[in-house]
């Protein structure tokens, strides 16, 4: 084949672009091996980094958790410690009016509940609500309005506040004693019945002859301020009668002593 042949020439040409085709190859592996640690390593980084990242978050959640948790156990101990002191000064007042027979007047009842009001803080006020069936409710108000409050009538109030004459129902829980920690006007004649969240709560103390508390509710004050707290009811029997059952216990229910414990105003 002579020298300056055409296929000569492309024969050259092509071994050429083989050659440089494969020492493209050689270098590209070579980068490749080159890189290829870096590759691995800044995997290894992020991957690292990441999972850091999930453990400390994890963590921090448990932190939280535990922070959340440790709260709540002392606010429930808290409330325990409290709810204890005011059964205390409930269960003062109910021992009394129990050993009594019920409402020993007025002044007498005045006198032991500013007693207990001093001795306990957060205490809003200590009620005697006596039990009133529907058949002695005209007799009962006459003799209240004589010895307690002249014009003695038992109430109940309306959602838009108004204090009207309490409706027909077969039992009535009215106010007679009530001592407020702040000398505010008392709300007598008050039935502690007619309010559904009040009512199921002393439902379930006759019923249980253990105290019952309502939750957190809007207590109804005179003066028609907005103010919420909860009641503790504890039930006063008949002395010296059977409190086995349910309905021994209901037979025997003269009335309630009731604390009053504000929690705090709403606007």
């Amino acid at each position: 084949m002579a020298v300056g042949d055409p296929n000569s020439r492309t024969i050259r040409a092509k071994g050429e672009a083989v050659a440089t085709s494969a020492s493209s190859a050689q270098v590209e592996a070579g980068d490749l091996r080159r890189v290829w640690p870096v590759v691995v390593i800044f995997g290894l980084g992020v991957a690292l980094v990441l999972f850091t990242t999930v453990l400390l978050q994890q963590k921090n959640a448990r932190d939280v958790r535990a922070e959340l948790q440790t709260e709540v156990e002392a606010r429930v101990r808290t409330m325990q410690v409290g709810l204890g002191r005011y059964e205390d000064v409930v269960f003062a007042l109910r021992t009394y009016l129990a050993g009594a027979g019920g409402f020993p007047g007025t002044a007498k009842f005045n006198d032991l509940a500013a007693g207990l009001l001093k001795q306990y803080d957060g205490v809003q006020a200590l009620v005697w609500a006596p039990r009133v069936t529907a058949a002695a409710r005209a007799e009962f108000e006459a003799h209240t309005s004589q010895s307690v409050l002249p014009g003695y009538r038992i109430t109940e109030r309306t959602q838009d506040g108004r204090w009207i004459p309490a409706g027909d129902r077969d039992e009535y829980f009215p106010v007679v004693g009530n001592k407020q920690a702040r000398d505010e006007q008392a709300a007598l004649g008050f039935d502690e019945g007619a309010d559904p969240v009040r009512r199921r709560t002393l439902d379930r103390a006759r019923d249980t002859g253990r105290p019952a508390a309502t939750p957190a509710h809007q207590l109804f004050l005179p003066d028609r301020k907005l103010e919420w707290g909860t009641l503790i009811a504890w039930p006063v029997y008949a002395e010296a009668v059977p409190l086995t059952t349910i309905e021994e216990r209901r037979a025997a229910l003269l009335g309630f002593a009731i604390g009053v414990f504000r929690a705090r105003r709403r606007s």
